[in-house]
């Protein structure tokens, strides 16, 4: 036998044997073995997809698609005096737009269900159908609606069948890193569930609603899912899909989703008086800032400073001041401008909070009795002599608008400021103040802080209907109350 061979043997032999004394080393434990280690994470994952698969069976028929219609009325004029007729068009120059987006069933009254949804879903719909689990079609009433929170209530009759209704859990427990599943008809694909966390709690937008502190979430969001649940691993409804942050139009992984807590409220207000009511203090607020700290003997930015205290309301009663801090409101935190006015609003009307200010570095305690901001609002549009509503399918169609959203002149009084300024019934307000507004709460709140003696700008739109064509006059208006 030659040297190579007898090398070749010897090395050959050794690998054998080091291979083997590994074996038995990992296997009696001296070293972990990779595969041994590998079991516990494959345990947790198997534990994870059976808590994802138990949730989404639990909430899956809850779920509900609705597809809208609406009947649009719409001219244009490219060539001489008539109106542009399209595809669609019918022979009164009308046409049929759909929509759609999905809900989730919370409540039952009989054979009355109730469903939870998003206001821009359904609020200028002339008809809603919605699909349930079993693929059963319904026709379905609109109860009502919110814009403040962009939250509605629509209701189908049922007779003879028993229909699951979601768990809704508590959004105020909900954490960052939580999973959380995200269900709906997402571009029309019904019943999709998408998968996630929560990225972030107390997200605001004041161009979508004024009161949520949205939950963000990565769990996939597309046109489609607005108005569908947002659960936990336990199949609790926690919040309900809103709007997505995307520069395509498409999920970018930043979904918002309304706190399951603020819809319910919504929903409660809404079945039990058919509209939504809201507690007013009587103030203008804003953020503390870093350079308020100093000049106002603060530790932290946390809080909520007043700006002005508007007399005659509950505020000005209490004997809260400019410049003071609200940091709680009963045993909650105030964090923000936001969350003071979301924990002030849904507050009962005529009920006393009890909130801890700052004021000039020493924390007081100042009791007010709430009032009702409809009713303030009110008297702030008596004083102008106009009436103003939320944009309705039917007052669209009245005053030949082509918006969903917005607020709409529906009675001005002879000889009042308004009269006398050049508003007239079925005007579109666009912006007061120099400021775009969306809601009754919205115009109300801006005329409330203007100086009306002074004046204060309106922006509106009216739409006339001539030779069977729309032309949109867009004007700016001063409204003043004469001493």
């Amino acid at each position: 036998m030659t040297r190579l061979q007898i090398w070749t043997l010897t090395m050959g032999a050794f690998m054998a044997g080091a291979l083997f004394g590994g074996y038995l080393l990992v296997h009696n434990g001296f070293f972990p073995s990779v595969h041994a280690g590998d079991r516990l994470p494959l345990a947790e994952h198997q534990k994870a997809s059976r808590l994802t698969i138990e949730a989404t069976a639990k909430i899956r028929p809850s779920v509900v698609f609705i597809g809208t219609e609406q009947t649009v009325k719409e001219g244009r004029l490219p060539r001489g005096n008539r109106l542009w007729r399209g595809p669609g068009f019918d022979r009164n120059h009308r046409y049929k737009r759909s929509g759609l987006g999905s809900g989730v069933l919370v409540q039952r009254k009989g054979d009355t269900y109730y469903i939870l949804t998003n206001n821009h879903v359904v609020a200028s719909a002339d008809k809603m159908t919605v699909t349930l689990f079993n693929e059963r079609e319904l026709e379905a009433k609109l109860e009502g609606t919110d814009p403040n929170s962009d939250i509605a209530v629509i209701s189908i009759q049922v007779k003879g069948e028993a229909l699951d209704l979601a768990e809704l859990g508590d959004s105020n427990k909900i954490r960052v890193g939580e999973t959380v599943l995200a269900v709906g008809a997402p571009f029309g694909l019904q019943q999709t569930v998408t998968h996630g966390i929560v990225s972030a709690i107390g997200r605001e937008n004041a161009a979508v609603a004024n009161f949520p502190e949205f939950i963000q979430t990565d769990a996939a969001i597309n046109p489609g899912n607005s108005g569908g649940p947002l659960v936990d691993l336990s199949g609790r409804v926690i919040g309900v899909n809103t709007w997505i942050a995307s520069r395509s139009g498409g999920s970018q992984g930043l979904g918002f989703a309304v706190p399951i807590t603020l819809a319910s409220n919504v929903l409660e207000m809404i079945i039990k008086e058919g509209k939504v009511t809201r507690a007013y203090l009587g103030v203008n607020i804003a953020d503390v800032e870093p350079e308020d700290l100093e000049p106002l003997k603060l530790e932290s930015t946390d809080g909520c400073k007043i700006t002005r205290v508007i007399s005659g309301t509950p505020a000005a009663k209490a004997g809260l001041k400019a410049n003071d801090v609200i940091v709680s409101v009963g045993e909650v935190n105030v964090t923000s401008a936001h969350s003071l006015r979301s924990l002030i609003a849904f507050k009962q009307i005529g009920s006393e909070v009890s909130m801890e200010v700052m004021r000039d570095g020493k924390k007081i305690k100042i009791k007010a009795n709430l009032t009702d901001l409809n009713a303030i609002q009110q008297n702030a549009l008596t004083q102008l002599g106009f009436s103003v509503e939320q944009l309705t399918p039917e007052l669209t169609k009245e005053f030949h608008h082509m918006v969903n959203t917005g607020v709409v002149i529906t009675g001005v009084q002879d000889n009042s400021p308004a009269a006398r300024a050049g508003l007239a019934r079925g005007m579109l307000i666009l912006r007061v103040a120099g400021k775009s507004v969306k809601t009754v709460s919205e115009v109300g709140a801006l005329l409330d802080r203007a100086d009306l003696g002074r004046g204060v700008p309106m922006y509106v739109q009216s739409v006339k209907i001539v030779d069977l064509v729309a032309i949109t006059d867009t004007r700016s208006i001063l409204l003043k109350v004469e001493p």
